[in-house]
C-alpha cells in the first residue's frame, strides 16, 4: 500500500508539472538547478565516501549528483521507465527523495548528473528479465563516449498499477581509471 501511495504521489506531481508553463528545457550536459551530490570523491578502502563504495585513481574522481522530482519535466523525463535513488533516500518520503538516476524507455534516454552537469547515455547493453522498457542488466555509455554505466538491479514485488519495485542493485560509473559503485533502490512501471 505504501509503494501505491507513492507512485500516485509522484503521478499527481508529474501530471500537474506536465500541466504548467515552467522554464525552458535545459540543455543535456548544463546544470538546471542544484542538486545535492554523492560525494564519491576518490574513496579509499579505508574510508569509502558516503553513499558509495568504490575507488577511484590518484587525481580522477567522479562526483554523482541527483535530481528532484521537479526536474523531471524541465530535462524531458516524465513518463514511463525507470527511476533508481540511494538506500539513504529511501527513508525519505516519495515527494522528499533525490533521485539518481533516471531511464526512460527508449535507448537514449538514460541520465545521470556526473560532476555537476546532466549527462545523457545510450544504452548498449541489456541482458535478464525484461521490465517496461529496462532490464535487470543493463550497461550505458555516455554520449561522448568517455563514461560507462552498469546498473544491475533485482526485481520486488509488482505494485498495483502498471509498477514493478526494484529491491536492490547497484549502478557501477566508470571514467578512465575513476570508478565508483553505489547501492540502489527505485521502481519502473508505466
Amino acid at each position: 500500500m505504501k509503494r501505491l501511495t507513492q507512485l500516485l504521489v509522484m503521478l499527481a506531481m508529474a501530471g500537474a508539472l506536465a500541466a504548467c508553463d515552467g522554464p525552458s528545457q535545459p540543455e543535456v550536459g548544463t546544470t538546471p538547478a542544484a542538486s545535492p551530490s554523492l560525494d564519491a570523491t576518490a574513496p579509499t578502502p579505508d574510508a569509502p565516501a558516503p553513499g558509495a563504495v568504490g575507488t577511484a585513481a590518484q587525481g580522477n574522481s567522479i562526483e554523482l549528483g541527483t535530481f528532484q522530482f521537479d526536474e523531471f519535466a524541465e530535462l524531458n523525463a516524465l513518463g514511463c521507465g525507470m527511476t533508481l535513488w540511494t538506500v539513504e533516500e529511501n527513508a525519505k518520503s516519495a515527494a522528499e527523495r533525490e533521485f539518481l538516476l533516471i531511464n526512460g524507455l527508449d535507448d537514449d534516454t538514460m541520465l545521470m548528473r556526473i560532476d555537476g552537469d546532466v549527462t545523457r547515455f545510450n544504452r548498449t547493453e541489456m541482458g535478464g528479465e525484461e521490465f517496461y522498457g529496462q532490464a535487470e542488466s543493463q550497461t550505458f555509455v555516455s554520449q561522448d563516449g568517455g563514461i560507462t554505466v552498469d546498473v544491475d538491479v533485482e526485481l520486488g514485488e509488482p505494485g498495483e498499477i502498471e509498477s514493478v519495485a526494484i529491491d536492490s542493485g547497484t549502478v557501477q560509473v566508470e571514467r578512465g581509471d575513476a570508478a565508483v559503485e553505489v547501492a540502489v533502490v527505485g521502481d519502473a512501471g508505466c
